[in-house]
């Protein structure tokens, strides 16, 4: 998302940024996602087609990700956008939403202010609402429903993963995942 970027699938078009992918409960999810949670801290869907084969996205073009502020800005205030980031996750936490895939690529900057984004990967923490379970096993995703997909191996980027998600044996993710992941990126910028 940030200023240059032009990965496979992504457009830039004028102040917003379409994002093209496979029809898939990962598109399905982003939407929902990105339509439920208005806040702040959250970037901000603007419209979304879906056609026989692939889906729209469209969000608000923000002008960097946090890989590439970092990388750019000297001395930027690591403690504001850190606050910042708490609060968005809070937020997203607060409305039973976990994550799963948070980043420095997934975290968009604009004038000072973040805005957290790529709901693909996220879940409702509330087992009962869909009888969902996300776990972990044997270094393999398995998921109980089809509400998540089940080709999709990259649930919660491995360097941003919790510990207990890596060894063998099953642990399920939920919001402490989100928050693991919070402290990689912190530790990490």
């Amino acid at each position: 998302m940030s200023k240059g970027v032009n990965n496979e699938g992504i457009k830039i078009i004028g102040g917003l940024v379409c994002k093209t992918v496979r029809n898939s409960p990962s598109a399905e999810r982003e939407i929902k996602f990105l339509e439920e949670l208005i806040h702040k801290n959250i970037a901000k869907i603007v419209e979304s087609n879906v056609g026989f084969m692939f889906t729209n996205i469209y969000i608000k073009k923000y002008d960097y990700d946090l890989t590439d502020y970092a990388r750019i800005t000297d001395g930027y205030n690591v403690k504001d956008l850190f606050t910042q980031l708490t609060v968005g996750l809070g937020y997203i936490h607060s409305k039973n939403v976990v994550h799963l895939d948070l980043k420095p690529d997934n975290i968009f900057i604009s004038d000072g202010k973040i805005k957290i984004g790529d709901f693909g990967n996220s879940l409702y923490d509330n087992v009962d609402k869909y009888n969902n379970v996300l776990s972990y096993y044997h270094n393999e995703l398995s998921f109980d429903t089809n509400l998540i997909d089940p080709d999709n191996k990259d649930y919660i980027t491995p360097l941003y993963r919790p510990p207990e998600l890596l060894v063998e044996g099953r642990a399920k993710a939920g919001k402490f995942s989100d928050i693991w992941s919070l402290g990689c990126v912190l530790y990490l910028k």
